[in-house]
């Protein structure tokens, strides 16, 4: 019996980019003795995409199944997924977003590196095409580029770009942590509960995911605001994780090593194009929003779509 590996594409309101993406599939090279299968989820407007769905599902070489979670949250629309993939009995599950394209190696690379290394988790490696004109100081600190090499493990991955084994997952029964859904950080907190029952996460350099980054993202300002965000939902994983006495204490701890850093940063109005400057002020919003996750101030970053 072949096993089979479900992709998972999730989307809202961005038909240009999923059709890219959809497009990306059309070449994709499928590891012997397996079977694929792919589910787009929308958790917008799914009349905004049908036409790019419709148009994949005549050109894919395998079976292309359509859902529209109405729940808006990102961590909804994975659990939609991930649900449907264990109902269709997939051995292994396959994220991908739908900013990205993929190369036509990048699921046999990730399912090799799998077999290799006996692993439960495959992260690949994440790229970014600009839209526009960027800076160094924002290309060199965009999220999502990895410095890694093939088989190096890792204690969290994303799914912006893997495939893992629904074996653990199933055991467990773990899903993302809906509470995360606005904030974001629902991927990582769930592999790291994977991390946590023993699941092996490795690296995959040759599994490749090319993000597009709009101009509303290629800036200082964005970055600095991934910086507070990265800060609120580390804390809402620490909490999860090790309990609220342990968070607060980590929390307390962080948060007053960077106090000259913030003192600096407000009382001198450190030039934030400058390597060190940058480097103050991403340290600053990172305490910042750690206060404010501690504190219980509201915070959403995906009430918003960034891209078409």
């Amino acid at each position: 019996m072949k096993e089979i590996i479900v992709i998972g594409l999730g989307t809202r309101d961005r038909p240009q980019m999923l059709r890219r993406a959809l497009e990306s599939l059309g070449e994709l090279h499928v590891p012997d003795q397996v079977e694929v299968e792919l589910i787009v989820c929308e958790n917008g407007n799914e009349n905004a995409i049908y036409e790019a769905v419709e148009d994949a599902r005549t050109r894919l070489s395998f079976e292309l199944h359509f859902l529209r979670e109405q729940t808006l949250g990102i961590a909804f629309m994975r659990n939609r997924i991930l649900k449907e993939a264990i109902r269709r009995d997939a051995t292994f599950l396959a994220f991908f977003d739908d900013d990205e394209v993929v190369n036509r190696d990048w699921l046999l690379n990730l399912f090799k590196t799998q077999l290799i290394y006996e692993a439960d988790v495959v992260q690949g490696h994440l790229e970014q095409h600009f839209e526009t004109e960027v800076s160094d100081l924002v290309r060199k600190n965009f999220p999502g580029s990895f410095s890694k090499k093939t088989g190096d493990q890792l204690d969290v991955a994303y799914t912006g770009n893997v495939l893992f084994s629904l074996r653990l997952v199933k055991e467990a029964d773990l899903l993302f942590d809906s509470r995360l859904s606005m904030t974001g950080g629902s991927d990582s907190l769930f592999f790291m509960e994977l991390y946590d029952l023993g699941a092996k996460i490795v690296f995959c350099k040759e599994a490749v995911a090319t993000e597009t980054i709009p101009a509303s993202r290629a800036s200082i300002e964005w970055l600095l605001s991934r910086s507070y965000r990265n800060g609120y939902v580390k804390y809402l994983i620490d909490l999860e994780l090790n309990g609220k006495e342990a968070a607060w204490k980590n929390g307390l701890r962080y948060l007053w090593r960077s106090i000259k850093t913030v003192m600096i940063v407000k009382g001198m109005n450190v030039e934030k194009t400058s390597l060190g400057g940058f480097s103050r002020w991403k340290r600053y919003q990172l305490a910042l929003g750690t206060f404010d996750a501690m504190r219980k101030k509201p915070f959403s970053e995906y009430q918003s779509t960034h891209g078409a």
